[in-house]
């Protein structure tokens, strides 16, 4: 998918440096001060035992708010408007997190996240094309992140409940055993 790395390349340069208020003037005043850039969290801490899991990824957009605070934007593009904010939520609490968390370096408290989707409008008469540009907030939910890691960790640590005979996975991991599979 050569061509969406090249417009996401091409959203997040052209909003790098840029005063915060060209994204959204809902946003506080600040810049944007960096893309591209990748976050690693400290091991994670969950139900109070630091495990071996640590969260890494590539953030898009890193803004500084001149309050001291940070926002992490996530750069879309697409056919069509529509609000994805809900879907990308995690991704972004997690950047949130390894910022607030850092394995090295000082931590960062993060005061907004949220997208900037260009959207297609139209195709001109010439071979261009017209974007819509739209800033979609997301509040921050760090309790529920936090409590959904956990969640997830007491599944994959938890004890496996007993096999079922209408139970297709169990019947499945069985049938692997049996093969020598497993």
């Amino acid at each position: 998918m050569p061509l969406v790395g090249d417009l996401a390349d091409m959203q997040e340069k052209f909003y790098l440096d840029k005063a915060t208020t060209d994204i959204s003037t809902n946003l506080p005043s600040g810049r944007v001060i960096e893309h591209g850039g990748w976050v690693k969290s400290q091991p994670l801490n969950i139900n109070g035992r630091e495990t071996a899991f640590v969260i890494s990824g590539k953030f898009d957009l890193l803004l500084e708010f001149e309050d001291g605070t940070f926002g992490i934007v996530d750069c879309k593009f697409s056919a069509r408007a529509s609000d994805k904010s809900e879907f990308y939520r995690p991704q972004l609490e997690a950047y949130a997190y390894a910022l607030e968390h850092p394995h090295s370096g000082t931590a960062r408290q993060v005061s907004h996240i949220g997208l900037l989707v260009w959207s297609l409008n139209s195709i001109s008469d010439s071979p261009s094309v017209e974007v819509s540009v739209a800033w979609q907030p997301i509040n921050r939910m760090p309790d529920t992140f936090e409590a959904t890691l956990e969640s997830m960790f007491s599944i994959i640590e938890g004890e496996m409940p007993p096999a079922q005979p209408e139970c297709g996975y169990c019947t499945f991991v069985d049938k692997r055993r049996a093969l020598g599979a497993i």
